[in-house]
């Protein structure tokens, strides 16, 4: 079994595979010879099967050359890239169901129960490492239990999802940090679809909103790259396109995506004093596609139960 951190490159990786199996050559190889073997030998019949991990995947295009084409080697890739081509089987993992969600945060706490655990696995909304981290600190700490957690971090919302804890898992990164290098590698006209998203409810929204809200998406991306074109609809699709492929929004059914509520707090976070602005542009967006709306209830359960604009840091 070989496993590459394809954040630290693909090719140092690779070429890592080459020393390990060949321990009596000198390092004189240049690297991208030594991986360039490491793929060759991957691609060879063996006697026995072998697995190669590419962990943290950009995205197809950056891996595609590396894996291998024959031989019995086995490819497992994890990545928050979500736009795999039809010959790759693909297994998505988006949140914990609330009994699993629960149970992971007892189990790595070292608390064997909790009445509270279940809360936290609420307001966390049941994201793997969100939970992973929660139970870390709370096993770092003496007498320490989920409600005091709880109450930490509804306080320190933002400190607490830019925390690096990284729990068993070794992770290195913290929950504001993953979705934030996601985040930049995304569209302006994406972005901006997601810094309005982040005031309403993390329930399905029809992508209906930004199209017939275009003018007031145009501001929104205006107000980062000084270019206020309004979108068509061909434009704004390939935005949410943009998003579901890098897992920032779930594609739901009826044409709509929905957005985790973590990653619409760190949104919120980032946006700083400018959150109130993006607010009312959110508002007024609502406002025009309610106004399209062909029943009273269409809008119902978009917004959240209550936006604290002054909380934001």
């Amino acid at each position: 079994m070989f496993w590459i951190d394809c954040r630290q490159g693909i090719e140092a990786g690779f070429a890592e595979i080459f020393d390990i199996t060949h321990r009596k050559i000198k390092r004189t190889i240049p690297m991208d010879e030594r991986a360039k073997r490491a793929k060759q030998a991957l691609e060879q019949i063996a006697p026995d099967n072998r697995l190669l991990i590419l962990d943290n995947a950009e995205d197809e295009q950056s891996i595609q050359p590396w894996i291998p084409a024959t031989g019995n080697c086995h490819v497992l890739i994890t990545s928050r890239f979500a736009g795999w081509s039809r010959g790759i089987a693909t297994h998505p993992v988006w949140v914990l169901e609330p009994e699993p969600a629960k149970e992971l945060l007892l189990k790595r706490s070292g608390l064997k129960e909790d009445p509270a655990a279940a809360v936290v696995a609420q307001k966390l909304q049941y994201l793997p490492l969100a939970l992973e981290q929660a139970a870390a600190y709370v096993s770092e700490q003496t007498g320490f239990t989920f409600a005091d957690y709880l109450r930490l971090y509804e306080a320190n919302e933002k400190t607490f999802l830019d925390r690096k804890t990284p729990g068993a898992t070794n992770y290195p990164d913290s929950v504001y940090l993953t979705w934030r290098t996601t985040r930049d590698r995304l569209p302006e006209g994406a972005k901006a679809m997601l810094r309005l998203h982040a005031f309403y409810a993390s329930t399905p929204f029809p992508v209906s909103l930004y199209i017939k809200g275009a003018e007031k998406l145009a501001e929104e991306i205006g107000e980062e790259i000084n270019d206020s074109v309004v979108p068509d609809e061909v434009v704004i699709r390939d935005w949410k396109s943009a998003l579901v492929a890098y897992s920032m929004a779930l594609k739901e059914p009826n044409d709509c995506i929905s957005v985790h509520a973590l990653v619409q707090s760190v949104e919120r976070h980032e946006m700083g004093a400018n959150a109130a602005k993006v607010a009312e542009r959110s508002a007024q967006l609502l406002l025009t596609t309610i106004r399209f709306a062909s029943a009273p209830d269409t809008t119902a359960g978009w917004l959240p139960p209550a936006t604290r604009i002054g909380s934001f840091d």
